[in-house]
């Protein structure tokens, strides 16, 4: 016999025959790695450490007999699945129920003929390997259903982490898809807005913005989607369902730029800022107001006397731009509050301090202030976004 090539089955023969040994081993070894055993220790010896894929085995054997030896195998894990053929000159009943209780696969009735002996053990080899196969296929298959499973549990655990985060945070998520065009709002969406529905057309999400913001963050966002920036950080105005409007802080990145299936995604967060703006917009109005009393305090002019002959000449124009100047407003601020450019912001400032004979900004404060000019409410403000 010579040594198998690599890939061939291997077929374990016992036969305390010498002369059956030989026979059989020729009737198998043109196409299995054959291996042989002349009793029944030998036999168990070798398979348990060959492993083989099929065992060959006379019934009738002195010491240890085929029954017995059949029986040690089937009773191993590590060899209870190879498939046994016994070898037997009886053919009555009860000697191949005997050996099917005793876990055989089949019988070979001898003298063993040679076609009928590769067909079985052909046959057989091939059922033990298409169940090991099917074994290791449902093997795996478990290993990658329980993989997913504790993947996704994993991604809730870490999803739900995030979201008390941000939440505590007082930080709502969104992201939006290239494919569908639709933004999704996370946990406190409700909250922020009052609105219910957590997905949102893009169309539908631009609707909420202030028209005074609206240009400044779409051309934010396409900057952000072309690469011009890394991050988008802004802030704009959204429309609360009982119709006032939110200041909210916007950070966004794009976390998947358009590959192979043409689909970019971004993610970001929203906050509320409302509060934060209205203290920054009383703070600046109140330093201009601090900054007035200063210069009037270093220059020692005296505060700015009613005057109502001069107030009566006043355009309505000019009188809401005096009030925003006295409110502590800058030319940029009062250009967004009233629509107009800052050049002629600054226009209207020079010509009321030449119509109303002041030499300052602070002496216009003081006019303003003095003349019940300034209005009640603190003007929203734009800031920097």
């Amino acid at each position: 016999m010579t040594a198998a090539p690599a890939g061939r089955s291997r077929i374990c023969i016992v036969d305390d025959e010498a002369l059956q040994l030989r026979n059989l081993a020729a009737m198998l070894d043109a196409e299995h790695e054959v291996l042989v055993a002349g009793d029944g220790l030998d036999a168990i010896d070798l398979v348990r450490r060959e492993l083989p894929d099929l065992v060959l085995l006379d019934l009738e054997m002195p010491g240890l007999g085929g029954l017995a030896v059949c029986r040690a195998l089937k009773a191993d894990p590590l060899t209870a699945a190879l498939p046994v053929v016994i070898l037997t000159v009886r053919s009555d009943e009860a000697a191949e129920l005997a050996g099917l209780a005793a876990g055989a696969s089949d019988f070979i009735t001898k003298p063993p003929r040679a076609a009928i002996v590769r067909a079985r053990v052909r046959n057989l080899v091939r059922l033990k390997q298409q169940s090991e196969q099917l074994r290791r296929a449902a093997l795996a298959d478990a290993a990658t259903i329980e993989c997913l499973r504790q993947t996704e549990q994993a991604l809730r655990s870490s999803e739900a982490q995030l979201a008390l985060a941000l939440r505590g945070a007082g930080l709502v998520r969104w992201d939006w898809r290239s494919d569908s065009r639709a933004v999704r709002l996370g946990a406190g969406w409700p909250e922020l807005l009052g609105l219910e529905a957590d997905t949102l057309t893009a169309k539908a999400a631009l609707a909420l913005v202030h028209p005074q913001d609206l240009t400044d963050l779409q051309a934010r966002l396409a900057a952000l989607m072309r690469g011009d920036t890394p991050v988008l950080e802004c802030e704009f105005r959204l429309r609360h369902a009982q119709g006032h409007w939110v200041w909210i802080e916007g950070l966004g990145k794009v976390m998947a730029a358009a590959g192979d299936d043409g689909v970019t995604t971004m993610v970001g967060t929203l906050r509320d800022i409302s509060q934060r703006r209205r203290l920054r917009d009383e703070g600046a109005q109140l330093l201009g107001r601090i900054e007035a009393l200063i210069r009037e305090s270093v220059s020692g002019a005296p505060a700015a006397e009613a005057q109502p002959d001069a107030v009566a000449s006043l355009t309505r124009r000019e009188r809401e731009i005096l009030g925003l100047v006295g409110a502590g407003l800058s030319s940029r601020d009062i250009g967004a509050q009233l629509h107009l450019s800052v050049n002629t912001v600054v226009t209207h400032r020079r010509n009321l301090m030449v119509k109303l004979d002041l030499r300052s900004t602070a002496d216009l404060t003081r006019f303003a202030v003095h003349n019940d000019l300034v209005p009640a409410a603190p003007p929203q403000t734009h800031g920097k976004r």
